[in-house]
């Protein structure tokens, strides 16, 4: 948890986690409550700890069970090393919903009309 007024440095990750990413996506893929999913990286000046992975979600509806699944792929496919966050967007125009807002940097999951109409006729 963050202290309020807390420096925080947001920026693109050099180095990607490639099959961190590919597990996410195929997670996602079957949860239509995530419309799109962005990585960033993190560091906190004051506090003595490495870059940390960001994934912001923007969502529709109940996350508790992708959640609950996301732990089971980051604890499973990131680097040991490297901390990975989770934020939700959209939840009161935080930090880092105006760092993707202007950063320009693109989604590595977002949802396409095609997978939300599949998800209505069959199941996941």
């Amino acid at each position: 948890m963050l202290e309020e007024n807390a420096e925080v440095h947001l920026g693109q990750p050099t180095d990607i986690p490639v099959e961190m990413i590919e597990a996410l996506t195929r997670l996602f893929s079957r949860h239509s409550q995530v419309k799109r999913a962005f990585l960033t990286q993190m560091r906190v000046p004051a506090k003595d700890e490495p870059l940390s992975l960001l994934v912001g979600l923007e969502v529709d509806g109940k996350m508790d069970a992708v959640l609950r699944a996301m732990e089971i792929v980051i604890s499973s496919k990131a680097e040991s090393d490297r901390p990975v966050d989770v934020v939700l967007l959209g939840e009161g125009g935080g930090f880092v919903d105006k760092y993707i807002e202007t950063s320009g940097i693109e989604p590595f999951y977002a949802r396409n009309w095609g997978q939300r109409l599949k998800g209505f006729f069959v199941p996941p």
